[in-house]
C-alpha cells in the first residue's frame, strides 16, 4: 500500500500529524502546521473536512438545541482553501491528507489531487460514504473507534466491493483522550491478524507510551493530534500534542524502530569485538606441570576470552598437559 511516493508497511511507521480544529479559523496557521510538521520529520498532514448542516442535526433527540453543532461550525475548513493547502504541502515534500464527512465533498477532494482518504471512526457504519470513498479505487486510511471486528469486516467488504483496493485500519479509542487502560493495543494485532491489512493507531492518548507501544506491536500508521498550543481554545487543542512533543514523538518511534531490527538473533557488528574481552578462558591458576593433569583447582575462568574459551571446560577437564602452563598463562589447545 502506497500514499503518494511512500510505501507502508512494517519497519517505518507513516506518521500523521491531525491538525483537526487547531488550525484556530486561519488559514495562515494552517499552513504553519504544515510547515511544521515537515520541519519535525511528520510524513503526512491531516485536517477535516466538513460543513456542520451535513454532519449534525441541530436539535438533539429530545428536541433542545445541540451546543456542539456551533462548535462545529465554528471550525469548518473552507473546501475553497483545500486546493491552496494541498499546493503549500506539495510545495513543502509533505503529504496532505483530509478526513472528508460529506459526500459532495469527494470529486471536489479528489480533483484538488487527494491521494488518500481518511475516514473517521464515527463514519465506519456510514455506507453512502464508504461506497463513494471506495469508487475512487485511492486508499483509503480507516479509523475503527467504537467498532466491533463484525463492523470492520462490513466496511472493509464495503469499500472493496466498490473499488478500495489497498485499505489500512486504524486502531483508535474515541475518547478524548482515553484511560491507558481503555487503549487496549493487543487490539491492533488481532485486526491485522485477522483481515490481513496494514494496521496503525489513531492515538488520542497524553504523551507517547501508546504510540511506541503500537510501533513495537509492528504499527504501520501512527496518528495523533498537533497543537500550536495547548491553550489555543480549540476542542482538539487539549488533547494534543504540542509541535515540540510531536517532533520528539517522531524521533522515538525512528529510534524504536531502529532499535527493534530484524529479530535475527546474531550479535551486533559493533558487539563482536566486544566478546573477546566479556567472555571468559581457561587460564592456569598457579603453575602447571608437564604432565600434570587439568582440574577445577589448577584452573580458573577469567576474562579475556584467550585461547581455550571457558564454554569448552568439559572437553579439557582432566587432559595432561605436554609442557608446562605457568600461572594466569591462557590455555592453548596445543598445550594437550
Amino acid at each position: 500500500m502506497r500514499i503518494g511516493s511512500t510505501e507502508l508497511g512494517k519497519g517505518r511507521a507513516y506518521v500523521i500529524a491531525d491538525v483537526g480544529s487547531n488550525y484556530n479559523g486561519s488559514l495562515e496557521m494552517a499552513k504553519e502546521y504544515i510547515y511544521a510538521a515537515k520541519e519535525i520529520g511528520v510524513d503526512a498532514v491531516k485536517f477535516q473536512t466538513y460543513e456542520a448542516a451535513t454532519l449534525l442535526n441541530p436539535f438533539k433527540p429530545g428536541g433542545e438545541p445541540w451546543q456542539a453543532y456551533d462548535v462545529v461550525k465554528k471550525y469548518e475548513l473552507p473546501l475553497s482553501w483545500h486546493q491552496e493547502l494541498f499546493d503549500h504541502a506539495e510545495n513543502m515534500g509533505i503529504e496532505f491528507l483530509t478526513t472528508p464527512f460529506d459526500l459532495s465533498v469527494l470529486d471536489e477532494l479528489s480533483r484538488i489531487g487527494i491521494r488518500a482518504f481518511k475516514i473517521a471512526s464515527g463514519d465506519l457504519t456510514f455506507s453512502p460514504l464508504l461506497r463513494k470513498v471506495g469508487s475512487f479505487g485511492k486508499p483509503v486510511l480507516l479509523s475503527t473507534g467504537m467498532a466491533d471486528l463484525e463492523e470492520v469486516r462490513l466496511a472493509i467488504r464495503t469499500l472493496q466491493e466498490n473499488g478500495s483496493r489497498h485499505i489500512a485500519l486504524l486502531h483508535c479509542v474515541s475518547n478524548y483522550p482515553p484511560r491507558f487502560e481503555q487503549v487496549n493495543l493487543k487490539a491492533m494485532v488481532t485486526m491485522a491478524e485477522r483481515f490481513d491489512v496494514p494496521v496503525g493507531l489513531s492515538d488520542h492518548t497524553s504523551g507517547n507510551t501508546t504510540a511506541l507501544g503500537a510501533i513495537a506491536l509492528g504499527a504501520s500508521i501512527i496518528e495523533k493530534h498537533i497543537t500550536m498550543d495547548r491553550q489555543l481554545g480549540t476542542p482538539d487543542a487539549p488533547f494534543a500534542m504540542t509541535v515540540a512533543e510531536f517532533g520528539r514523538m517522531v524521533t522515538d518511534i525512528r529510534n524504536l524502530e531502529r532499535a527493534l531490527g530484524d529479530g535475527v538473533k546474531v550479535p551486533a557488528e559493533d558487539e563482536r569485538e566486544e566478546r573477546t574481552w566479556a567472555r571468559r578462558g581457561i587460564y592456569a591458576r598457579v603453575d602447571i606441570e608437564a604432565g600434570g593433569p587439568l582440574t577445577m583447582e589448577n584452573v580458573k575462568f577469567v576474562r579475556p576470552e584467550n585461547g581455550v574459551p571457558a564454554s569448552e571446560w568439559s572437553r579439557f577437564e582432566g587432559k595432561v598437559l605436554r609442557e608446562t602452563l605457568t600461572k594466569d598463562r591462557p590455555l592453548k589447545r596445543d598445550y594437550i
